[in-house]
């Protein structure tokens, strides 16, 4: 698996993470994607690809992720510009609480370790 792969993996997972958080549906590896009636339809092998399932979410946003290789690059377009905006955040994480666990390790039975 190239690295492509490995990274699709690795996003599939965050976003079945945000997902969830959201309350969200989320199709993975699909193999297509069409705007519908402003619904986003959703291709998706099934049966060992015997067949192709169209899933419709029925949350929104909708969420999809694709298969890698299923889609073609775009040419790159100099004539294009863009700008970058820096965004300042602060973070609304707080430490509210440590504690400290202390366990004695069991030495019977620990061979190898």
């Amino acid at each position: 698996m190239g690295s492509g792969g490995a990274l699709h993996f690795l996003w599939k997972d965050v976003l079945a993470r945000v997902a969830a958080r959201l309350g969200l549906g989320l199709t993975a590896d699909c193999i297509d994607l069409k705007v519908e009636n402003g619904r986003l339809a959703q291709f998706k092998p099934a049966f060992g690809g015997s067949v192709v399932s169209i899933i419709y979410s029925k949350t929104y946003p909708q969420m999809a992720t694709i298969r890698p290789g299923i889609f073609q690059p775009l040419a790159p377009n100099y004539n294009r510009s863009g700008s970058v905006e820096e965004v300042r955040i602060s973070p609304r994480l707080a430490i509210l609480e440590k504690r400290g666990i202390e366990f004695e390790l069991p030495t019977r039975n620990m061979r190898g370790l």
